[in-house]
Order: C-alpha cells, then sequence, then structure tokens
C-alpha cells in the first residue's frame, strides 16, 4: 500500500500526494501533477512544490498563473543513493535539505538542485527531517528511537540528542515562536541563535512528547492509549507501555488559549493543539494541548474526536494553513471520503471539534482525482494474518531444507 503523504501551502492549497500523483486541490479546483516516482515526501515554498520518493530524485514544479496548474522547472542527477523520504526548504527558499533511506542527510541549491553537500548521517533508517524557524538548526529523527539536533550549517556540530523514546519516531512537528518554554539566549548556544521553537513527536511507543529546542530536553509526555482507555500525561522524559504507532502530527493554533504564545502582535494567547492517531485508532483522532510546557487531552474526557465514518484508518493528518491563524486539520483516510476536516474551536467549555465530511466532495468525485488517490486501500494485516503468513514461509523453508537433504543423501548414494 502506497504512502500517502498531505501539504498545504500558504496560500491554502492542499497537496495530495498518492502512488506517482500529486493532486492540488483548492475549493472545487483541481489540478492533478503526474510525477515520475512514487511520492514519499513533499514540501511547499511559496509557489514551489518540492517532490521526492522512491526513484531516488527530486522533482521541482512551479505553480504557474493559470489556476493550480504546475510546470515541472527541475528534476535532480538521479545520483541519489537512496530513496529520500524526507525534506524542507531554507527560509530564503535558496537550499533544499533532504533525507534518504540510510539515514544520510544532504543539501543542494534551489532552484537548479547543484552543489550538492552531504550534511551528515544517521546509524538508522531516517523517518523525517526538519528546519528550526531560526535557520540554525536541523531535526533529524530515526527508526532508532533518537532525536538529533544539529547546528546548521556547520553540521560537524551535534547540539544534542532526544533519547526519550523507546520506540521508532514516526512523525514530529515544529511549533514555530513559541515562548511557552523558556527563551534560549544567543549564550546558551554555540551558534549564537535563540530558538524559541518547540518540537513535538510521535513514535511507535504510542506517545506524543514535547521538546525543548536546542537543548533537547524532553519537557512532557502524552502516553496515547487504546481507544477504550484514557490517554495518561507524565512530565518525565520516559515513555512508558503505550500500544500503537503514532501515524500523523498536526497543529492549529485556537484564539482564547491560556498558555501559548505564537499570535504575536500583542493579541490574544493563542492555544496550540495538537491532532494525532494511532495506527491502531479506527474512526477517530486524538486531541492535545499545549500549555505552560505541558501537553493534556482535551476536547473530550480521553481527547477522543469520532471521525463519523465507519471502521477507517486515519492516514495523515496536515494542518489546513501555515498561518498561525490555522484552526482546520485535513485528515486522509482509508474510506470513502477519503478526505476530510476537523474544525477545532475554543470555546468557554474548552475545545470543540466539528468533523466535515462535504468540504473535499466536488474534487472527490472528479475522474481525476479518482485516478490519483485509491478511495478503498488495503486495510492493514492482523496479528492473525502476519501469523499465519510467517508459518507458511517457515512451512516454504523447511520444504526446501527437507528437498535439500534429500537430494544430497541421493548424490552421496550415488
Amino acid at each position: 500500500m502506497a504512502d500517502v503523504v498531505l501539504a498545504c501551502g500558504s496560500d491554502g492549497v492542499l497537496y495530495v500526494g498518492y502512488d506517482k500523483h500529486v493532486s492540488c486541490i483548492q475549493g472545487d479546483e483541481l489540478f492533478v501533477i503526474e510525477c515520475c516516482q512514487v511520492v514519499r515526501c513533499m514540501d511547499v515554498h511559496s509557489n514551489w512544490l518540492i517532490v521526492g520518493g522512491d526513484d531516488k530524485v527530486i522533482q521541482l514544479f512551479q505553480r504557474t498563473e493559470e489556476g493550480l496548474s504546475h510546470k515541472l522547472v527541475t528534476t535532480s542527477d538521479g545520483k541519489n543513493n537512496k530513496k529520500v523520504v524526507s525534506l524542507c526548504c531554507t527560509n530564503d527558499g535558496k537550499t533544499l535539505i533532504y533525507g534518504d533511506r540510510t539515514g544520510d542527510v544532504y543539501s543542494c541549491s534551489l532552484p537548479d538542485m547543484q552543489a550538492k553537500r552531504y550534511l551528515m548521517g544517521h546509524l538508522a533508517i531516517l523517518s523525517t527531517v526538519a528546519l528550526t524557524s531560526c535557520n540554525s538548526y536541523i531535526i533529524t529523527a530515526d527508526c532508532d528511537e533518537k532525536i538529533r539536533v544539529t547546528n546548521y550549517p556547520t553540521t560537524y556540530e551535534i547540539e544534542a540528542f532526544g533519547l526519550a523514546h523507546t520506540g521508532a519516531v514516526t512523525t514530529m512537528t515544529l511549533l514555530r515562536n513559541q515562548p511557552t518554554t523558556t527563551a534560549t539566549t544567543a549564550s546558551e548556544n554555540s551558534g549564537g541563535a535563540v530558538c524559541d521553537d518547540v518540537l513535538v513527536t510521535g513514535a511507535a511507543d504510542g506517545s506524543l512528547k514535547l521538546w525543548k529546542l536546542p537543548t533537547a530536553e524532553c519537557l512532557a509526555t502524552l502516553q496515547l492509549q487504546d481507544s477504550s482507555s484514557t490517554a495518561t500525561t507524565t512530565t518525565t522524559a520516559g515513555g512508558g507501555g503505550g500500544e500503537g504507532i503514532v501515524v500523523g502530527t498536526a497543529v492549529v493554533y485556537l484564539s482564547g488559549g491560556s498558555g501559548g504564545g505564537g499570535g504575536g502582535g500583542g493579541g490574544p494567547p493563542l492555544l496550540p493543539v495538537v491532532v494525532s492517531a494511532l495506527h491502531t485508532d479506527r474512526s477517530l483522532v486524538r486531541l492535545a494541548a499545549l500549555s505552560s510546557s505541558q501537553l493534556s487531552v482535551c476536547g473530550s474526557a480521553d481527547g477522543c474526536v469520532p471521525l463519523g465514518v465507519e471502521d477507517a484508518q486515519v492516514l495523515a493528518v496536515v494542518g489546513a494553513s501555515n498561518t498561525n491563524n490555522a484552526q482546520q486539520v485535513v485528515i486522509a483516510i482509508d474510506k470513502h471520503p477519503f478526505l476530510l476536516t476537523l474544525q477545532l474551536n475554543q470555546t468557554e467549555q474548552g475545545v470543540e471539534a466539528k468533523v466535515d465530511t462535504t468540504q473535499f466532495a466536488a474534487v472527490q468525485g472528479k475522474e481525476a482525482f479518482k485516478t490519483s488517490v485509491c478511495f478503498e486501500q488495503a486495510k492493514p494485516a492482523t496479528v492473525a494474518e502476519l501469523t499465519a503468513k510467517k508459518q507458511k514461509r517457515e512451512e516454504v523453508a523447511e520444504k526446501i531444507r527437507n528437498e535439500k537433504s534429500k537430494s544430497t543423501e541421493k548424490e552421496k548414494g550415488k
């Protein structure tokens, strides 16, 4: 089953990557981009769309003045060693940073994709790469439970490691310019840059963790339990017994919050709310509020929001805008409707969540979108199915060994 990748531009255009297509959606408008590879990662910067994937190449598309249409500008030379798994742009849009499946991280110039430079390497499969808003630190995560904070562009200087997860780190989201923690002064880091970002990560240990940057200090842990249980919150660096893998995280900012900035301009404080899901969840997402360097469930007693679609698995989530006014999350599921939205509002009673399954009805009915997105995807294998497949493989291996043994005995008999 191919991955579904979601991205959103600052102008509100939604990008849905699936197989070898990227669907660009705004309102009821639709434009489908044909890529040369299975899409694994995307980044949007200004009017550029950068796509990486399985063919070890990176493609850069530029949005034209004709609606949502995009044209191919540059394709990398194809000399990347392995599949590209994550990428991001610097703030000025002049440099692309990307990581491959072996754990190596590179940079190249934009838009020509020349001047390729090796930055650093992990000893495990890389899951995601991000750059802080101050452009001074690269955050990387891998399948060996590690989070690394590296100085940029002097990437031979490792600032810190985050080692609190007990499972592979699967997703991470930067909350940019968040004065919810004590700001790091220039004297506290070797690069001399002030970093007010905080980091939220999810992993295969079933937990969300909040990190201070650039020190990678784990400030809080929210342990997500099975949907029949209640999530638990701790302020220690340890994890502990989570069920399921966190498959996605997205952040929205609600006005009227008591704990987090991000609004700027002297306006009312904004409450950052993290939307996530476990791969074991069916037809629901989780809400967690960030306040005073804490993560806590919100919206309901257990933080769960039913999506109203029977037996659906959440594949990806993304904030519907890159601005601090975003109050909407787009969710991709493996059932029809494939895309739906979650509208969040801050009320006197707390965080209110409403699911809208009609917003993408117009584009989901178009034939071009149906060719680019498979509505009915295969369900993940159950434990019984995986056990049966393993047993069958062992039986086949045993049969081959017996045949080889008989053949050897027959040769000796001659």
